[in-house]
C-alpha cells in the first residue's frame, strides 16, 4: 500500500513531468560516466538541481535489428521517420526471430523507439522505463511509469508493434496514477525497486547495478541514464528513460 505521504510525492512527480511538457521547452539529458567521482557527485546533488549541460553527449547502445550504428543521445525529440526495422543480413538474422518488432511496419515514432530498444532490453544491456500519459476507454486521464523489459516478458508485443493494440498504463506498473479518480499505485518489478519515501520524490533503483533513476524532469536522471521525450500521435505524452546496466566483472 502507498501511504498518504508517499502518494503525495508520486502525484507530485507525475504532475511535474506533465507540466514540463506543457509549459517549458524540452531539454537535453546528459549521459554520465559510471565513475566513483561521478557517483559521489550525483549523491550530493540537490534533488531539484537543473540538469547540467554536457560538453559532449555519449553514445547509447540502442540498436534495433539491422539499424546499424548506435543512436546518439537525443536532442529535443527522437524523430525516427526515416528508419525501418530490417532483418540483419550478416548471418545473425536467426537470433532476431524472437523480436516482436521484426517484420512489422512501424507507423509511429513511439513504436520505432520501442523497436530500437527491444533487443537491448531483452538481453539486459539496457533497462528502459517508459512514462505514458493518455486517456483510457472511460476518457479518464491516466499515467504510469512502465518497466519495458518486464512488460516484454509478460505482454505480447506483436499486437503493439502491428498496431492492433496499444501499450497502456496499468495499476500493476512501477507507478500508476488516475487523474480523474485520484487513485495511485506503486509496485516494484523484477528490474526495479520503487522508492517513494524519499525527499527527492519518486525514484527507481535498478536491481542489477543498484543505480538510482530519478524521473523528476528538473533533476539529474542518474548515472548512465538518459531522458528522451518522444513525439507521438498515439499518446498525450511519452518519455523514455534508458539506463545502461553496468555489471561488475
Amino acid at each position: 500500500m502507498v501511504s498518504q505521504c508517499d502518494w503525495c510525492k508520486i502525484l507530485s512527480v507525475h504532475r511535474s513531468l506533465m507540466r514540463s511538457v506543457m509549459f517549458s521547452p524540452l531539454k537535453k539529458a546528459p549521459v554520465r560516466n559510471n565513475s566513483a567521482v561521478g557517483a559521489q557527485a550525483a549523491s550530493q546533488r540537490p534533488c531539484a538541481q537543473a540538469v547540467p549541460k554536457p560538453s559532449a553527449l555519449g553514445k547509447l547502445p540502442l540498436r534495433g535489428p539491422g539499424l546499424g550504428a548506435p543512436l546518439s543521445a537525443p536532442s529535443e525529440f527522437i524523430v525516427l521517420g526515416d528508419m525501418s526495422v530490417r532483418r540483419k543480413e550478416d548471418g545473425s538474422g536467426d537470433s532476431l526471430q524472437s523480436l516482436a518488432s521484426v517484420g512489422k511496419e512501424l507507423k509511429d515514432n513511439f513504436l520505432r523507439a520501442l523497436a530500437e530498444r527491444e533487443e537491448a532490453n531483452r538481453t539486459g544491456k539496457i533497462s528502459s522505463i517508459i512514462f505514458i500519459r493518455d486517456r483510457n476507454s472511460r476518457h479518464q486521464e491516466v499515467s504510469a511509469y512502465i518497466d519495458y523489459a518486464h512488460r516484454l516478458t509478460t505482454d505480447n508485443f506483436e499486437v503493439y508493434f502491428s498496431g492492433k493494440k496499444r501499450l497502456f498504463p496499468r495499476n500493476t506498473d512501477l507507478s500508476f496514477y488516475n487523474w480523474d479518480r485520484n487513485v495511485s499505485t506503486s509496485n516494484s518489478s523484477p528490474n526495479y525497486q520503487v522508492i517513494a519515501e524519499n525527499a527527492c520524490g519518486l525514484l527507481f533503483k535498478n536491481k542489477s547495478d543498484r543505480k538510482i533513476i530519478n524521473v523528476d524532469p528538473k533533476a539529474y536522471p542518474g548515472d548512465n541514464t538518459t531522458r528522451t521525450p518522444v513525439e507521438t500521435n498515439l499518446y498525450l505524452h511519452i518519455v523514455i528513460y534508458d539506463h545502461i546496466i553496468r555489471r561488475g566483472t
